[in-house]
């Protein structure tokens, strides 16, 4: 009989439960028990079964001509046609209400893109690219540096494809490559930043390809200097322009976490670029970022319920993981992860992030995902069957947008040793 791997980390989160319990999570976290399939490594098929996950998402919502994923077919995503120019944006000849399903003539008025299937390509994109370089330093796999491509030009293409340096599109249309929605929002520029910067770090990347990232984040770093002022709110202008209409572009806010983003992105372009301009923005926000996150946590819940989805999780520990292994001060490192595990055990804590509270997959992928990025977190065995549960109703061909959150989950669940296969672990990759 072949066993099921079950990791280290995952049997010390079992570690103390009553016997009953023990017994119930152990058979929920290896799928239904070891009997019901003597001669099957749980995790190896688990694995393959994340890998036609993805395969499923390129050949249904990835397009060839951006290289973005989208949560719908390219076939079913508006057409060039509806897209409204630079110029009516720049004379204010658009709409911020959402889209009406069937009506295309409202598409193109839509400053968010919403409802269209373009409206979250980045936000989904980025942690889909951390995941191929997951994926490589757990396996050594130089095959998934194809996949991970795939997502690079997508990010590009959303960074550079309207020709405003610094702005990064929610989407662009697969049709022409280049028009696009001009709203945009801190949630996209986070997942997509985390998942430059990651393959930057990553062997799967060349040279020409670091160079690429290097200027995105430049000029994304040199936006937010310029237009994250007193006299604009703080908040970034979206693509020709637009002015923020929501508050989704606002960066900072004294001792408020959302600060923990400018933070991140100045750090970003730092570790790229070496330039000092960067490092000394980046280090004038971190203050008001760690003090974020301890009055974060300590808010009202009821407050927190209506201010914090369960995607903040895991774009907050992207912003924290990111800065935390660029700073090379000791003193300050530790500051930093002290802040990300206080921000972390709250949320592991909080009914109100409970993944078993969620129904989708792209909750928990989110949330668990986030998590994980925490050096200190250990994973509950109820979480790690939640992500394994998920992972089996997706499969074989699942919504896309939760299979998009569900692929980093499992692969950062991999990094952190879950879910281990007999395969040899590989140091191909940077965590």
């Amino acid at each position: 009989m072949t066993f099921p791997i079950i990791h280290q980390p995952t049997l010390c989160a079992l570690h103390g439960l009553p016997a009953v319990r023990f017994l119930l999570c152990l058979c929920c976290l290896l799928g239904g028990g070891i009997l019901a399939q003597p001669a099957e490594n749980i995790n190896e098929r688990l694995q393959a079964m994340v890998n036609e996950l993805w395969q499923h998402a390129v050949t249904t919502c990835w397009s060839e001509r951006t290289g973005l994923f989208y949560t719908r077919p390219p076939a079913k995503l508006p057409p060039t046609g509806v897209y409204i120019s630079e110029a009516q944006y720049r004379r204010g000849e658009y709409r911020t209400a959402p889209y009406k399903k069937g009506d295309e003539n409202s598409v193109g008025y839509n400053l968010h893109g919403g409802g269209t299937g373009t409206e979250d390509c980045s936000l989904f994109t980025g942690p889909l690219l951390a995941a191929m370089c997951d994926q490589y330093a757990i396996t050594g796999d130089r095959t998934v540096r194809a996949e991970a491509l795939r997502a690079f030009k997508g990010l590009k293409c959303a960074a550079t494809a309207h020709g405003c340096p610094g702005f990064i599109a929610r989407g662009v249309c697969h049709e022409d490559g280049k028009s696009i929605f001009a709203g945009t929002s801190r949630d996209q520029y986070t997942n997509a930043i985390y998942g430059l910067w990651r393959f930057y770090h990553s062997d799967l990347a060349e040279e020409s390809e670091r160079q690429d990232i290097r200027a995105i984040l430049c000029a994304v770093a040199d936006k937010m200097t310029r237009e994250v002022t007193p006299e604009n709110n703080w908040s970034f202008d979206f693509a020709y322009g637009v002015k923020d209409d929501r508050g989704v572009g606002k960066m900072y806010e004294k001792e408020h976490l959302l600060t923990l983003r400018l933070a991140m992105f100045y750090a970003a372009a730092w570790d790229v670029s070496g330039k000092q301009d960067y490092y000394g923005r980046y280090r004038a926000a971190l203050p008001d970022s760690l003090a974020g996150a301890k009055a974060f946590t300590e808010q009202p819940p009821e407050k927190i319920k209506w201010s914090s989805p369960p995607y903040t999780v895991l774009q907050n520990n992207e912003a924290f993981r990111l800065i935390y292994d660029v700073e090379k001060d000791p003193t300050q490192k530790a500051a930093i992860l002290d802040a990300m595990a206080l921000y972390t055990a709250y949320v592991a804590a909080s009914p109100h992030f409970a993944p078993a509270k969620y129904k989708s997959p792209r909750d928990h992928g989110e949330i668990i995902g986030g998590l994980l990025l925490c050096p200190t977190y250990v994973m509950p065995v109820e979480s790690a069957a939640i992500l394994q549960d998920d992972i089996r109703k997706l499969w074989p061909k699942g919504w896309a947008g939760s299979i998009f959150t569900i692929i980093p989950a499992y692969w950062q669940a991999r990094i952190r040793g879950y879910f281990a296969t007999a395969t040899p672990p590989s140091n191909g990759g940077r965590q």
